[in-house]
């Protein structure tokens, strides 16, 4: 888009005019910004973080008081057998060498989604590229790393928003260049 600015009638200057950014695509940007820098700043506390070995003994002590409680009850046995199979899942998650590559994939997951949330703010396209991949690394990161249902599961919670923003930005693909 261009205007045409003329200080005599036969001298014409073309000066671009600046496109607007749509105001959903500002909000979700600083959405992004917010959550993306949260996130950075949590996967580096994680990365470094040594109350592995305490949040380990916490969630085990929570999963067996709940196992008492419901050992008394009849017909709980299911219920116990799906109690026992989420403690093995976050006792997995919450072994040190995972949580920490856990912590590293969503370190770059977030630092890729903030950098493309940066250039999408900028009307850039190659900054919506840079979100989606950072979402992708953010789902399949922990079905890599983790493997089976355990890893699906993880990486699906992981990136559900992140998803969501996806198809936001997608909408908004046509006003970035």
């Amino acid at each position: 888009m261009t205007d045409t600015i003329s200080n005599h009638e036969e001298d014409f200057i073309e000066v671009p005019q600046k496109k607007k950014r749509p105001d959903f695509l500002t909000v979700i940007c600083i959405l992004t910004f917010i959550g993306s820098g949260w996130g950075l700043i949590n996967a580096g506390i994680s990365l470094f973080s040594t109350n592995l070995g305490q949040a380990q003994e916490e969630v085990e002590a929570a999963f067996d008081e709940a196992t008492e409680q419901m050992e008394y009850e009849e017909d709980a046995q299911e219920a116990l057998d799906i109690i026992e199979l989420i403690k093995g899942g976050v006792m997995t998650v919450l072994e040190e060498e995972n949580a920490r590559m856990l912590a590293a994939i969503s370190f770059g997951s977030c630092f890729l989604t903030l950098l493309g949330a940066i250039f999408m703010f900028q009307l850039r396209k190659f900054g919506y590229y840079m979100y989606v991949i950072g979402i992708a690394i953010l789902l399949f990161g922990p079905m890599i790393l983790l493997g089976g249902n355990l890893g699906l599961v993880v990486g699906v919670i992981n990136s559900f928003f992140g998803l969501i923003f996806v198809i936001m930005y997608s909408a908004n693909l046509k006003h970035l260049a």
